[in-house]
């Protein structure tokens, strides 16, 4: 290895160190799945994670999920993936599915398919395997097309925290690196990977922010954009975590549940949530501070959160 591409190595390896140690995801002596389809993105975590088992102390298993939609070039995927992890003595699944043909039967978007039965693979493995975690590839720029994505949908603060770093037995240790410098390392490597031609398909609603509208933004507007999309949702998942531990203990306080399973609450309560903390004794200066107003956006998370977790429930008019 030269000495620009042993520098290059070191220093990927100890900012994803820095991100694993920040998010608590992973700790010595775990046993780690790492997702790695054979694009660049998975390619660069598992030549990272090569070198980072003997820092970790860490087992490293090489996850690979043939979703079948590429014909031949799938299989080759497939084949590339598992010499690559052959090469670094490293252990190797994969799994094989029909995902167009399981879209079609549910009627599902192929997409989401494909995302939910490769999730179901890694859950999977990791349970027979006894994997503590599995590291998927989401780079800062899959975090800055995430956060521009939910923002055309007219999303809240929740959907700007974008691709979150621990999602339950999921991490995501390369968010704080971009894909370019990715390649980058790769090619200074020279490892290969394989191209998904699907990517480029611009009429995905994906594909066309990854292609058409970041370009034009780091070009015309803002060189920086995607580091600072992705500084958003830092701020923004920062935010939820406390929305939501505040909802929890809310939710909790306020709400009866009956032995049927039936909740509780009066409206008084849902409509101010905070009303023993916000009121006129606590800020007489303030003529607003009694009304419900400035307790709005909670109540509208306990009314979301009643909804998608409960069928029944009963509002009491006090």
């Amino acid at each position: 290895m030269r000495f620009s591409s042993f520098r290059m190595s070191k220093d990927l390896q100890k900012r994803v160190l820095e991100t694993i140690a920040r998010h608590v995801m992973i700790r010595p002596g775990s046993r780690i799945g790492i997702g790695v389809s054979g694009g660049a993105d998975s390619v660069a975590m598992l030549r990272i994670f090569a070198g980072l088992r003997e820092p970790l102390g860490i087992t490293v298993h090489v996850l690979h999920f043939n979703h079948q939609l590429r014909g031949a070039e799938a299989d080759e995927d497939e084949r590339f993936v598992k010499a690559l992890a052959e090469k670094f003595n490293l252990a190797f699944e994969s799994e094989r599915a029909d995902v167009g043909r399981e879209a079609r039967s549910r009627h599902a978007n192929v997409e989401d398919a494909a995302r939910r039965m490769r999730y179901e693979f890694f859950a999977s493995v990791a349970d027979a395997r006894g994997l503590d975690r599995v590291a998927v590839a989401h780079t800062m720029n899959d975090q800055a097309e995430t956060v521009l994505s939910h923002l055309l949908r007219g999303s809240g603060v929740a959907g700007l925290a974008g691709i979150f770093p621990v999602a339950g037995l999921v991490v995501r240790p390369l968010l704080d690196l971009g894909r370019e410098e990715l390649r980058a390392y790769l090619s200074e490597l020279g490892q290969p990977w394989r191209e998904d031609a699907t990517n480029q398909d611009i009429s995905r609603i994906r594909a066309r922010i990854r292609h058409e509208l970041i370009p034009v933004l780091l070009r015309d507007f803002e060189p920086a954009a995607v580091t600072r999309l992705s500084r958003l949702a830092n701020h923004a998942r920062e935010d939820e975590v406390f929305w939501r531990s505040l909802e929890d203990e809310r939710f909790e306080a306020l709400t009866v549940r009956d032995p049927s399973g039936a909740i509780s609450i009066s409206t008084g309560d849902l409509l101010t949530p905070l009303r023993f903390l916000i009121s006129k004794d606590n800020n007489p200066f303030d003529e607003s501070a009694a009304s419900p107003a400035p307790t709005l956006a909670l109540t509208r998370r306990l009314v979301r959160r009643i909804f998608s977790v409960f069928r029944v429930f009963r509002m009491i008019v006090l």
